[in-house]
């Protein structure tokens, strides 16, 4: 051991808490740049900074180890500061001070102080720049008395820590504890990143008299103003997480305590962990209170806080209050000017720091990793904080949780959302119709299966089918069932009701009977108009078959006159999910119906098109979008039959045979009309994509990008009670379109959209609000008058006019737009079908053996959400989960439609409760969340008898993402629905070279079965053994040996 290194163990000392707090970042030096104009004496001013510095010990500090002792030791050595005149270096100095001076030019020099962050921290150079700058000018060293010794401190300290030891770790260790299950707050924006990196900053001034008014608040509320400013921040924060509570760390300067410290230089700042929990229903003095006390009593055991205290994720938000953002001299010839040190403590990725001078709040900066959070949003918090200290001050006694945070700008973004107001004329769809009849006769109106028509020829059989519905029971303004599949016939029914002014009715063929036939009650339909095929089930009305009255002639009764509908007339009526169990009406006119259609085709630029496809029921108001706008701008609607729909090849081969250049999906059916497959779809480069009813996933636009890179795509959305949707957004080409989910960005002409909190005020970006949607296109309310509970609400602004509160949480995002996030009921999107999960409880409960039952989203581990039911049976009834699916699932599909039969069953002896008597939900996500899928079908499993059925059953599994499934077990029971039979014939074809119709799979809907059926269809059933042998093999491989096979196969191919 040398003799430096025996002097420094003979004299080393531990290092302080806030230094031991550090250690870990002891390479992250501290800096100060100050620039300095006039006539400078370099070497006079070295000899003012070594003065400057023998006032301070901690700038002779040296850190390094003692051998036998852990960590970093120091030793007050009375180094001096190390001089250069090349110019700042990086690095931590060897040295605890290092100064570099720089000649810009004859007049003006630079000046950087670097301090090791164990030695110093910002405020200590702050304070050296400022008696530097005055030694210099008197060449002497500073006259005033020097400040508490840097040691001294250390041992003041220590010494205080070994007082009320046991109270005093007993308190740390109550913080702890309260914080171990908090997390840091998440904002809406945040993306995962490097919370270590360099911090990027944003800034705004406040002016003098805005600042005064901020510190005479904090006056009047009888609080330190840097606790006033710390708990409006973390209010903010509170207000944009709707966590209940979070961790964070206040970034604390024991010399803003203690007279005695005023103007010390070494390392006193520390990062204190604080929790934050505001109660929203009390006032912001309330919270600042509480708050308070929490800070006070942190300082009270400040000395026995754990160096690790703030070591974990929760205090990487942080808040800070410092002295002035900028310092300016003028001390003899010389004037200083320099920026405060912007060196928060490490590990923070988000921090609000407040400069505060003469007692004022003058510049506000928010400290931002930039790859967590993005500078839009940045931006937004920032005049969000000092909005939200303007509200503060203006409405002391209103709850923390109504205090409105939109600022100015959001609220003029919000509005310039809407699109400015169109005239859309006096011209109804049925008019629109005839306008084109007359304008371009010979031009395509419909394709569909069997059935082609001009717009002379479609207007022609429109008006002879409504001629004859009068004589069959048609009355106006009463509702006409169709109980018709997608099809040509369907188009033409529903624009001839509409044409004999009465609003038509879908009835989707796949409902259960009962259901329809409840409908139609509930409607007051007094005619169903269907074919031959479904007559059987028409139910007691009168009903007429679609094709008998299109054969019938056409020039019978021609001059007879047809009503002309007026804006006020009903157009159609659809069924919606009802959370009373019972579903209700939506009546919309056709003075909605127009505004949508214009207003729509304004915002999706769809007069671009010419053949719009219609591909979903009309049972629903998705296809409404293709249906209307192609009548409304003169194009051809192109009519997907249901096998059309079923299977990949012939969903390609419907857009190839009708050209399709506009299409309207679900963005789940659509995903699975394109799985196992990347050949080009045959789609113009014009043709646009509208994707409604759901959110897309990535992996959806990442399969369209390589699939339509030149296709246009575009998001909608609106519920049925707003005449099929008001938002949409243009995302461009699919090419471009990669960030999911894909935002809504306009709203249509004539509506409105708003996202407002839980107190009625216009919701601040990032901050979760229900969507309020009204307008143009807004029903007026549930047919027959159906309770429509708070769901329609008065207008705050307009009298007479009404909102749909839509039940779809929301949010405003930073770049713009409106995100959706869920639902603020339990109503629920199944593959886009909105589902009320209250009407299937409803119909669960109404089974014989049920005692009680629940419904929602639920995902097993390592399973996708769907559709669950907790049951509670009776004593009679099967306590097994399967069992108890088995005796109830065919009775509940005789009551509801496929996508509401749950997929998932549990059976339970109770349902766990809240304090407040409501069931528990969460904790049955919980539960389903943390153990498998509920055991599959009763029966006796065996394993794969051959490598076919073991090959489908891999298959089914991963679909399904039920790693338990047998070889006997149903797909449907356990979960399955038609768009995954979709891609597991997608994947049969991949993987067995093998072409089936969906139909086999519904026909032999397990392993075993379904492996039967293949050999059945195959030419080749050993071939087909021996192939889905290779294909397991080739799955179990690694990717390297699989890429070493290709490599080979290549190579021999080639040979």
């Amino acid at each position: 051991m040398d003799a430096i290194t025996q002097d420094f163990a003979r004299h080393a000392r531990a290092l302080g808490r806030e230094q031991r707090a550090l250690s870990a970042h002891a390479a992250m030096p501290v800096t100060l740049s100050a620039t300095i104009g006039g006539p400078l004496d370099a070497q006079r001013l070295q000899r003012a900074l070594c003065r400057v510095a023998a006032r301070h010990p901690a700038t002779g500090l040296v850190f390094g180890r003692v051998e036998g002792l852990r960590g970093l030791r120091q030793h007050f050595a009375g180094a001096l500061p190390a001089w250069s005149a090349a110019g700042p270096d990086q690095g931590t100095p060897e040295t605890a001070l290092r100064a570099a001076l720089q000649v810009l030019d004859d007049n003006r020099a630079q000046l950087t102080l670097t301090a090791h962050p164990l030695a110093a921290d910002g405020p200590s150079l702050v304070t050296l720049l400022r008696e530097l700058a005055q030694a210099y000018a008197n060449d002497t060293a500073p006259a005033s008395e020097a400040p508490l010794p840097y040691a001294d401190y250390l041992d003041w300290t220590d010494g205080l820590a070994q007082e009320n030891t046991e109270a005093g770790a007993g308190y740390w260790q109550a913080v702890r504890e309260r914080l171990a299950g908090l997390d840091a707050p998440r904002l809406p924006w945040q993306r995962a990143g490097n919370a270590n990196a360099a911090l990027s900053a944003q800034c705004v001034e406040l002016p003098a008299a805005e600042a005064a008014a901020v510190a005479a608040w904090a006056a009047a509320l009888g609080q330190p103003l840097a606790h006033a400013l710390q708990a409006a921040w973390w209010l903010l924060l509170a207000r944009l997480d709707p966590a209940a509570a979070f961790g964070a760390g206040w970034v604390h300067d024991c010399r803003d305590d203690f007279d005695v410290l005023a103007g010390a230089v070494g390392r006193y700042e520390a990062l204190l962990p604080v929790a934050v929990q505001p109660d929203m229903a009390a006032p912001f003095a309330d919270w600042l209170a509480a708050f308070g006390a929490q800070l006070q009593q942190h300082l009270d055991w400040r000395e026995h806080c754990p160096a690790e205290a703030s070591a974990d994720a929760a205090a990487r938000v942080g808040f800070y209050c410092s002295g002035p953002a900028s310092m300016q001299w003028w001390r003899g010839e010389l004037h200083w000017r320099a920026d405060a040190p912007r060196a928060l403590l490490p590990g923070l990725a988000l921090a609000l720091q407040v400069h505060v001078e003469d007692g004022t709040p003058r510049q506000l900066v928010l400290h931002h990793a930039d790859g967590i959070h993005g500078a839009n949003a940045m931006a937004c918090l920032l005049d969000q904080y000092r909005t939200l200290l303007q509200t503060l001050r203006a409405t002391p006694a209103t709850a923390v949780g109504a205090v409105p945070l939109a600022t100015a700008a959001e609220r003029a973004r919000a509005d310039a959302m809407h699109a400015p107001a169109l005239h859309v004329g006096a011209q109804m769809l049925p008019q629109r119709l005839a306008h084109w009849a007359s304008e371009r006769p010979h031009a395509p109106a419909l394709s569909a299966p069997g059935l082609q028509l001009s717009y002379a020829g479609l207007a022609r059989a429109v008006d002879a089918v409504a001629r004859q519905l009068p004589a069959l029971g048609l009355r106006p303004g009463k509702p006409v069932g169709l109980l018709l599949p997608r099809s040509g016939e369907l188009v033409v029914a529903l624009l001839a009701v509409m044409r004999a002014g009465a609003p038509y009715l879908p009835l989707d063929p796949a409902w259960p009977p009962q259901r329809r036939a409840q409908i139609l009650a509930d409607a007051g339909a007094t005619l169903v108009l269907t074919d031959l095929a479904r007559a059987p089930s028409a139910g007691p009305l009168p009903h007429a078959d679609i094709a008998a009255l299109l054969a019938a002639d056409n020039h019978a009764g021609s001059n007879q006159a047809l009503p002309v509908p007026d804006a006020a007339q009903l157009a159609y009526v659809l069924y919606t999910s009802g959370s009373t169990g019972t579903p209700k009406g939506v009546a919309i006119t056709h003075g909605q119906l127009l505004n949508y259609a214009a207003a729509s085709g304004q915002a999706l630029r769809l007069d671009r098109c010419q053949r719009f496809g219609l591909t979903s029921t009309v049972a629903a108001d998705l296809g409404n979008t293709t249906l209307f706008g192609a009548l409304w701008h003169g194009a051809c609607l192109c009519v997907a039959e249901e096998a059309d729909m079923q299977h990949a090849a012939a969903f390609v081969a419907f857009l190839a045979r009708e050209h399709v250049d506009c299409l309207k999906i679900v963005p789940s059916h659509l995903d699975a009309l394109l799985d196992d497959d990347t050949a080009p779809l045959p789609l113009p480069p014009h043709a646009t994509i509208v994707l409604g009813g759901e959110a897309a996933s990535a992996a959806l636009l990442q399969r369209l990008h390589v699939r339509m890179p030149q296709a246009r795509l575009c998001n909608h959305y609106g519920p049925t009670e707003t005449t099929v949707g008001i938002l949409v957004h243009d995302a461009g080409r699919a090419a471009d379109a990669v960030d999911a989910p894909l935002p809504l960005t306009q709203v249509l002409a004539n509506c409105e959209a708003h996202v407002r909190t839980a107190t009625g005020q216009l919701a601040a970006v990032g901050e979760t609000g229900e969507l309020y949607l009204g307008g143009a296109q807004l029903c007026a309310g549930y047919l027959g008058g159906a309770a429509a509970g708070t769901a329609f609400v008065a207008h705050p602004e307009r009298p007479g006019q009404h909102l749909y509160r839509s039940g779809d949480l929301a949010r405003y995002l930073p770049r713009g737009g409106i995100e959706l996030i869920g639902r603020a009921d339990h109503q629920i999107k199944v593959r886009g079908f909105r589902i009320e999960c209250g009407e299937v409880e409803q119909a669960l409960a109404a089974l014989p053996g049920v005692r009680q039952a629940v419904v929602m989203l639920a995902a097993p581990a390592g399973g996708v959400p769907q559709l669950a039911t907790w049951i509670v049976p009776d004593g009679a009834t099967a306590t097994d989960a399967a069992a108890l699916r088995n005796a109830l699932r065919p009775a509940l599909a005789e009551r509801l439609p496929e996508a509401m039969i749950p997929a998932l069953w549990f059976a339970v002896p109770a349902l766990p409760r809240l304090p407040n008597g409501k069931v528990d939900r969460r904790a049955l996500a919980q539960a389903a969340a943390a153990g498998p899928a509920p055991s599959g079908p009763a029966g006796t499993a065996r394993e794969p008898a051959s490598e076919l059925e073991a090959l489908l059953l891999d298959q089914l599994r991963d679909l399904l993402g039920a790693p338990g499934l047998a070889v006997h077990d149903d797909l449907f029971e356990a979960g399955g629905h038609s768009l995954l039979v979709i891609k597991l014939v997608a994947r049969i074809r991949k993987l067995l070279k093998l072409e089936i119709a969906p139909a086999v799979v519904f026909d032999a809907p397990d392993a075993a079965a379904l492996a039967r059926a293949l050999r059945n269809a195959s030419p080749d059933p050993d071939g087909l053994e021996t192939l889905a042998g290779l294909q397991r093999q080739l799955a179990a491989m690694s990717p390297e040996a699989r890429a070493a096979l290709r490599a080979s196969a290549t190579a021999n191919a080639t040979a």
